[in-house]
């Protein structure tokens, strides 16, 4: 896999993160991680259902 600059996407989150972090300096791991999926406005979790019919992957439970 070769890395391609080109592709990179520029997300309202994304942005949002590096507009932050020069201002403050860096952040750790965990809070990157923790804003990408619950951010009120753009985190993953936050923004869609992951789970269910709909969502990313569905239980055995809601499946039978």
């Amino acid at each position: 896999m070769t890395y391609d600059p080109d592709l990179r996407r520029h997300t309202p989150l994304a942005i949002k993160l590096k507009d932050e972090i020069q201002r403050r300096g860096p952040i750790p791991v965990a809070e990157f991680m923790s804003r990408c999926l619950w951010d009120d406005a753009h985190g993953y979790y936050a923004t869609r259902s992951a789970i269910g019919k709909n969502g990313d992957f569905i239980t055995a439970a809601e499946i039978s």
